[in-house]
């Protein structure tokens, strides 16, 4: 038998090996006419699923009886009582790429876009005669389906904003998306941002074909915007973005800031019924906790007051509501009522501390 390798290393001109060949070295030389014989362990069974849905036993007086590994391979398959397997090795299930890659049946799954990553990925799994040999194991999705990527990549990255670039329309876009919602905290209305598949559309239309990573649509952006002369490149503006104006919402109605006892204090705004954070939010600070008005924040602020006093006018009893009714006219004239008092009450504080306009009066 060695003459006979040796005859045949010397007819095809191959070299002979300096050194003895490794474990992994001939191990994979015998794999690649053993794929149909490997194994892989059942969770918590005694057995080893095989190719093409066949299970099997190590044969009883195996030295890698008790030590054989998850993946085993066996030199001859032999069926008595049970199914049993001799003359077996361990192996890696990464050989099992090296030498059967061209028999593994791949899917993927999950597509979506990775913001750390820059690009659309999915999950991979190989299976060989049925048995996984890995899965979830992250790839590229670009070139497997390019329309589909460049979908997620707008979505995710654009649409989503889950992008970390410089280029300036982003940081524009992101903070008209996030004016547009707090305009709709404060209103307490979820329609006058619009859709995200309008804002999809607007990508959409712009942005070419063969595109889904960060860095290719940075390259393809400084070029375009090179090539139109164009700095407000994708540049949404806010008719873009409104269905409708957020009629009535100021700073006068919904202020940023209050102020108690000379402390002045952050006010945030959140619509989503049912949360602890639905309203308005007054962040006071620990030294000021003790200087905190209740019957002033009992008030929200103006722009809050119609509302709140409507709901108040309802739970009176029949007897009383029925002479304020109808209650959003009520309600609303109370709170134009209040925010007359209040202005009045403003300009009385501006006289009184001998201003008037933004003029000092002299003495």
């Amino acid at each position: 038998m060695h003459s006979q390798l040796l005859t045949v290393v010397r007819e095809h001109g191959w070299r002979l090996n300096e050194s003895d060949a490794t474990f992994e070295q001939v191990h994979l030389s015998l794999l690649t006419g053993l794929l149909g014989n490997v194994g892989l362990k059942a969770d918590d069974e005694p057995h080893y699923l095989g190719a093409r849905g066949i299970r099997f036993h190590l044969w009883p007086g195996s030295a890698l009886l008790k030590k054989a590994g998850r993946w085993v391979m066996a030199g001859e398959l032999v069926e008595t009582s049970r199914l049993y397997t001799r003359t077996i090795a361990k192996i890696e299930p990464e050989w099992l790429e090296t030498v059967g890659g061209h028999l593994l049946k791949k899917s993927l799954s999950d597509a979506h876009w990775e913001k750390k990553a820059a690009q659309v990925v999915a999950f991979e799994r190989a299976t060989l005669y049925g048995l996984t040999v890995y899965a979830r194991r992250r790839v590229s999705f670009g070139k497997q389906d390019p329309k589909y990527a460049r979908e997620l990549f707008i979505r995710g990255a654009l649409v989503e904003g889950e992008f970390d670039t410089r280029l300036p329309f982003f940081a524009h876009n992101r903070k008209l998306v996030a004016d547009i919602e707090q305009l709709e905290h404060k209103s307490r209305r979820q329609d006058v941002l619009v859709d995200d598949e309008l804002i999809y559309g607007f990508y959409d239309s712009l942005i070419p074909e063969g595109i889904w990573t960060g860095t290719a649509f940075e390259h393809w952006y400084r070029d375009e915007q090179k090539k139109q002369g164009n700095e407000k490149l994708l540049f949404l503006s806010r008719d873009d973005l409104m269905r409708h104006e957020a009629a009535g919402v100021t700073t006068d109605l919904f202020p940023k800031r209050m102020t108690m006892s000379g402390i002045e204090m952050s006010l945030t705004y959140h619509f989503e019924p049912g949360s602890p954070c639905n309203g308005v939010t007054l962040a006071v600070p620990l030294y000021g906790l003790n200087q905190v008005d209740a019957r002033r924040v009992e008030w929200l602020v103006p722009g809050m007051i119609k509302e709140k006093a409507q709901l108040l006018l309802k739970s009176l009893p029949q007897k009383l509501r029925r002479h304020v009714v109808p209650l959003p006219d009520y309600a609303a004239g109370f709170a134009e009522r209040m925010r007359g008092r209040s202005s009045a009450r403003a300009r009385s504080s501006i006289r009184s501390s001998g201003i008037s306009g933004s003029r000092r009066r002299s003495r």
